[in-house]
């Protein structure tokens, strides 16, 4: 029985690795299913698994981890914080999105944008420059709405 001892940060640097490798091989199963079809502008080209917007990997290891913190001091059993973080992780279809590069690249800095744009800029045509970019993304990525 292995035990972590250490920060939140020094948690995802020592055991983070680990847990992303366990997480694509926990999704390299339902990757193949696809056969290589993106779900987000279904061509064939290889997937990326990309977490769902609001279930991403380091915000499931820290939900988990919580119960673990002392005055900021995580201590586990680390296989048994593995497993958790993993079967949190299910099911793969609720917790992944499998994306080409190109549309995970899309899917990531559309996410960020909108979290970092606090206005927004009203264009000439009455639009403004958030529903111009999501009329963009929804012409290239029709699947996702």
């Amino acid at each position: 029985m292995a035990i972590f001892e250490g920060s939140i940060q020094e948690f995802h640097y020592f055991i983070g690795p680990r847990i992303r490798n366990a997480i694509n091989n926990l999704t390299r199963k339902h990757r193949q299913n696809l056969k290589g079809i993106c779900e987000g502008c279904g061509q064939k080209n290889e997937l990326h698994s990309a977490h769902v917007h609001g279930r991403e990997r380091r915000t499931i290891i820290e939900t988990i981890l919580k119960p673990y913190i002392d005055s900021k001091i995580i201590n586990c059993n680390i296989e048994e914080a593995e497993n958790k973080i993993l079967n949190a992780h299910l099911p793969i279809e609720s917790c992944f999105k499998f994306l080409c590069h190109s549309c995970h690249v899309i899917y990531d800095s559309n996410v960020k944008a909108t979290k970092h744009s606090k206005e927004s800029t009203t264009l000439p045509n009455g639009q403004n420059k958030e529903s111009e970019e999501i009329e963009k993304v929804r012409r290239k990525v029709p699947l996702w709405f």
